[in-house]
């Protein structure tokens, strides 16, 4: 059965499959790229590669939220290309029991996963991270 990591937006709580992340990093400084999509906050040095790094809050069209201690970066798989998100905590790692379809207008979303008294929103990577339809904030 596949894994799966709570991430916590605010008191959200979302997963995305153990298959589809890289490695989960403590926040660190971002260098911000001018003139990118509006949820892109820019790229961070990880261990000699270029990451560029994306603010789930943005992504969702929430504000965003100060870093804490429990912030991290999620660096997912994306092709073979990796790329980090912005999340507020790293809860846990659960297998769900059933699944159902998410609502029709949710896009960035896969599946919903149901683990006793959870219910949580399964990201599609590719769909979270891909631009089409988005409108690019010159900056």
């Amino acid at each position: 059965m596949e894994q799966y990591i709570i991430m916590r937006f605010k008191e959200d709580r979302y997963a995305v499959s153990i298959s589809d992340i890289h490695e989960i990093i403590e926040f660190q400084p971002i260098t911000a790229i001018p003139r990118s999509h509006y949820f892109l906050e820019g790229v961070i040095n990880l261990r000699g590669k270029i990451v560029p790094v994306i603010s789930l809050a943005k992504r969702l069209n929430q504000a965003s939220a100060e870093s804490t201690k429990h912030t991290r970066i999620v660096v997912v798989n994306h092709g073979v290309d990796v790329v980090g998100i912005i999340v507020d905590a790293v809860e846990q790692v659960v297998t769900f029991e059933e699944f159902s379809d998410p609502p029709a207008a949710s896009r960035v979303f896969s599946k919903v996963g149901m683990a006793d008294d959870l219910v949580v929103p399964i990201f599609s990577i590719k769909n979270l991270l891909e631009s089409e339809g988005d409108q690019s904030h010159a900056g």
